[in-house]
């Protein structure tokens, strides 16, 4: 498991021993608690972030990492920074 870095403050510089990776775990939480407190249905929140069901089970499965597109996309409609879903891994 890993740290989150907090709101706020820079991460560290990757490196060759380390590489950026997007907390899919946090970003589905994130994506859920906010569905929930705005009352939309999932398809509501798949039309809002203009992705497709798919991409949202992939985030909740981690099966995939999801693109730059869709990782802005989510941020945007979160109004959170994109940084706040991304952590400093070990390779």
């Amino acid at each position: 498991m890993h740290t989150p870095v907090p709101h706020g403050v820079a991460l560290p510089a990757a490196g060759p021993e380390h590489r950026l990776r997007r907390d899919l775990a946090l970003t589905y939480s994130e994506l859920d608690g906010q569905r929930r407190q705005l009352g939309l249905t999932w398809p509501e929140l798949v039309a809002q972030v203009r992705c497709t069901p798919a991409m949202l089970t992939g985030i909740r499965r981690a099966r995939f990492t999801m693109g730059m597109s869709l990782a802005m996309r989510v941020a945007q409609w979160l109004r959170r920074p994109a940084i706040d879903f991304v952590y400093l891994a070990d390779w």
